[in-house]
């Protein structure tokens, strides 16, 4: 096999463990994986070439992105009108490109217990989302005060929200 179509396959792996803002589980693996794709990019880069992608649903909703010169480095995407639904990708063209999806399903990467905080790790967040968290108490506290659920985004910090938690127990 040779280096080209090896690290095609690892690099089309690595895409697919990105979240929806390019990161990856950690920032340690963020820096790793970018860095790795950086590198592969300058090996397949090439200032000539075109290509086009083209993304279409089977109710006949179309998406077409051009890849040149000009706009070979840049991130393109857009949102998919028929979804659920069946999507057809077709490449034409010399130049390299990398086509993903990412899709809007809730999945629970993991949960850490980090000193008095509980932390949630959730792959993707649609903008309506129902989420339970069983808690049992252990221990029995008196005077019981209402304790912060914040939900963040972990690499857009600032895209947050807070509610009070009250327990029945209290």
């Amino acid at each position: 096999m040779h280096w080209s179509q090896s690290s095609s396959e690892i690099v089309n792996w690595l895409v697919k463990q990105q979240n929806p803002y390019g990161g990856f589980s950690s920032t340690q693996d963020t820096v790793v994986a970018l860095q790795a794709l950086a590198l592969y990019a300058t090996k397949v880069f090439s200032p000539h070439g075109f290509s086009t992608v083209t993304v279409q649903s089977a109710g006949g909703d179309k998406h077409q992105f051009d890849v040149n010169q000009h706009n070979t480095l840049l991130y393109q995407e857009t949102a998919l009108q028929d979804v659920p639904g069946k999507y057809s990708v077709e490449v034409t063209g010399s130049a390299c490109a990398s086509v993903g999806l990412q899709g809007s399903s809730i999945l629970v990467d993991r949960v850490d217990k980090k000193d008095d905080h509980i932390l949630v790790y959730l792959s993707q967040v649609p903008k309506d989302i129902h989420y339970q968290l069983s808690i049992r108490q252990d221990v029995l506290v008196n005077n019981l005060k209402p304790a912060v659920v914040k939900v963040y985004d972990y690499y857009q910090i600032s895209d947050e929200a807070e509610a009070e938690y009250s327990s029945p127990c209290a």
